[in-house]
């Protein structure tokens, strides 16, 4: 019966796109403790626990998620300094790593028989540092901590948008060939384009305390060191801004304007309304509702009117505008009037690059926060809530910094999102053309001539 009906389950196995949340929750449980007991904070990068996870992924589970979370927290423990300030373990940087490390490569002279957790602990020691939130790289790797869980929280919005979108439900032709293709572009880009370089953020050093210009050539050659970015991360052309002469022209009501409109046009529309909707969607995890002026006593006062309900409602709002605006702009983008879909069917975009395009408008309104007050806003947060151990005991407080997963603050596994796209049943083909084509390169590509209006 057994051995026609079933098959053996490994339990030695451990699937390596599960271990980074699991890492996350137990990081999390360890840190509120000594948050409650004795007053102390740490964020701890994904980019650190991803490296982690693709350094180990032979390890079983047993293994490996005793001795990862223990070497997280000992490289906490063992951080030297007085202050009681938040923490944050980050990556490494190029710049730093010891000379027996290879990004690409992993430890290459690590003994991997030493003991598993010996080797774990080992592996977090040499590939990430421990630093004060309130340090400039802190607050940088702090900066690069929240953009990502913004980004993060955007997509899987968008994805959960989409997957119960009252248009494509129970439609089966619809689900084939729009809601496939648009899960095949979110995979496609969080895969390829796993996070939004700080490199591309609007940021100065003046923002930071830097006025110098010893100190502003140090802030810039710290960013240049910032892990191994790619040349160009926006597709060229995306965002071509119209002539000046046109948007002159457009403000005259007696001149018809001559200019032709094209698929920039369209992008750029949908980038100045994705700043608003992005900017609003940040104060809400952040339980704000103005970025400006902000101050913490009367922010920990009106916080407890935050409630579940209430920041459920606010989280499916935004994830049916974001879901419509998506819906909107892919209609846009096929117009005829645009220049570009006039010259034949081969120029037109596809639903998956039409998925990726929207992506890329997301991206590009993340870069042009004012992350200046973002980075002040949860610095002030967590330096008062670690400096007094009254402030910190508030229930609301304690469930915004841990119990609440739509905050900027909730650690965020890219992995998460990506097991639940490839647990939809229609992605399955997709996902294997993605790997075996290439898609991303091919898009990219494709990308850069369709939005040159197919310009060589």
């Amino acid at each position: 019966f057994f051995k026609r009906f079933s098959e053996p389950l490994y339990i030695g196995e451990f699937n390596p796109q599960a271990k980074a949340p699991k890492i996350m929750v137990d990081v999390n449980t360890a840190v509120k403790e000594e948050f409650t007991n004795n007053g102390r904070y740490l964020f701890v990068s994904p980019f650190v626990i991803e490296g982690i996870v693709k350094d180990t992924a032979d390890y079983d589970a047993r293994t490996f998620l005793s001795g990862a979370t223990n070497a997280l927290l000992d490289k906490w423990a063992s951080y030297e300094g007085t202050s009681n300030s938040a923490k944050i373990i980050a990556p490494l940087l190029k710049n730093k790593r010891k000379s027996d490390y290879d990004v690409n490569a992993g430890l290459k002279y690590v003994n991997r028989n030493d003991g598993s957790e010996s080797m774990l602990k080992n592996l977090v020691e040499k590939t990430s540092e421990t630093l004060s939130v309130e340090s400039t790289e802190g607050r940088l790797r702090l900066l690069e901590y929240i953009v990502d869980s913004l980004r993060f929280n955007i997509f899987n919005a968008l994805y959960e948008g989409i997957s119960i979108s009252t248009d494509i439900v129970g439609n089966e032709i619809l689900q084939k060939n729009i809601y496939a293709p648009a899960l095949e572009g979110i995979y496609e880009h969080i895969t390829n384009r796993e996070y939004l370089p700080i490199t591309e953020l609007m940021i100065e050093a003046s923002q930071f305390g830097l006025e110098g210009a010893s100190e502003k050539k140090y802030f810039k050659e710290y960013l240049q060191n910032f892990s191994s970015v790619r040349e160009q991360y926006f597709p060229e052309g995306i965002f071509v801004i119209p002539e000046q002469d046109y948007l002159q022209q457009i403000t005259n009501l007696d001149y018809q304007p001559v200019h032709q409109r094209t698929r920039a046009d369209v992008i750029n529309e949908y980038k100045a309304m994705m700043d608003q909707r992005i900017r609003k969607f940040a104060n809400y995890l952040l339980r704000i509702s103005d970025e400006k002026g902000f101050n913490f006593e009367k922010w920990l006062k009106e916080l407890p009117t935050y409630t579940t309900d209430s920041i459920a409602y606010k989280y499916n709002e935004f994830k049916k505008a974001i879901t419509a605006d998506y819906v909107q702009f892919s209609r846009d983008i096929k117009k005829t009037d645009l220049q570009e879909n006039r010259k034949g069917i081969e120029y037109q975009l596809t639903t998956t690059e039409e998925m990726s395009t929207f992506l890329y408008i997301l991206d590009k309104s993340l870069s042009h926060l004012k992350w200046a007050n973002y980075i002040n806003i949860v610095s002030s947060i967590i330096t008062n809530a670690t400096g007094d151990m009254s402030i910190g005991h508030n229930v609301s407080l304690k469930d915004f910094l841990f119990k609440d997963k739509k905050t900027l603050f909730s650690p965020v596994a890219h992995e998460s999102l990506e097991n639940r796209i490839q647990a939809v049943s229609l992605f399955e083909y997709d996902l294997q053309k993605i790997k075996k084509l290439e898609i991303t390169k091919k898009l990219f590509e494709k990308c850069e001539k369709v939005l040159r209006g197919g310009n060589d």
